[in-house]
């Protein structure tokens, strides 16, 4: 779990060693598995974390908490492009050398293929964010917002094509874009 008394104290108190030695000690093993399960060795996790966890105190600072968003999904996502920027650094550093270009592109394949499961993740979040939205919308609204928002009309074309005002559709649209958003939140809370 995510501790919010703490993310507070940091966001509050930037300088607090105290606060800081507690999140390295909270998230600094969660940082550096995430980096090892993308395929780095022991030395090259650590300096990753320590990469990450320089960004962290920079952003601190202007870092506001949301309770209602996911922390760790956040941090991953930090995690995950230090990481890839790590890999694509060492990639310029081993032009010429065949074996550690190979491994490198096995680190690249790993992360293609983590992007594929995290994107794969996301649908899954959004659809059942449409399950569960969608029986709570009226179906002209419902209709509105996929006319504008999949098929990519214009706010006038699907007012005329559903009968109704253009600020209507807008409205549908920016509704039930938040009610979507506000339910993959939930999810994401659920499922970490």
């Amino acid at each position: 779990m995510t501790s919010t008394s703490l993310l507070v104290r940091l966001q509050q108190f930037p300088s607090d060693e105290a606060a800081w030695t507690e999140f390295v000690l909270q998230y600094g093993p969660r940082i550096e598995g995430w980096c090892r399960q993308w395929g780095l060795q022991e030395a090259d996790a650590q300096d990753v974390s320590q990469t990450v966890l320089i960004k962290l105190l920079r952003a601190v600072q202007t870092f506001r908490y949301h309770p209602d968003l996911s922390f760790r999904a956040w941090l991953k996502t930090v995690t995950h492009h230090a990481w890839r920027d790590w890999v694509r650094s060492r990639r310029q550093l081993v032009r010429g050398d065949k074996a550690k270009e190979v491994a490198l592109q096995t680190l690249a394949a790993r992360d293609d293929l983590a992007e594929w499961v995290e994107g794969a993740y996301e649908q899954e979040l959004l659809d059942r964010a449409f399950r569960r939205v969608r029986p709570r919308v009226e179906p002209q609204t419902w209709e509105a917002f996929c006319l504008s928002t999949y098929e990519g009309l214009s706010g006038t074309a699907v007012a005329a094509r559903l009968g109704m005002a253009v600020d209507s559709v807008y409205k549908a649209k920016s509704n039930i874009r938040k009610l979507l958003e506000a339910e993959v939140h939930a999810l994401e809370g659920i499922l970490m």
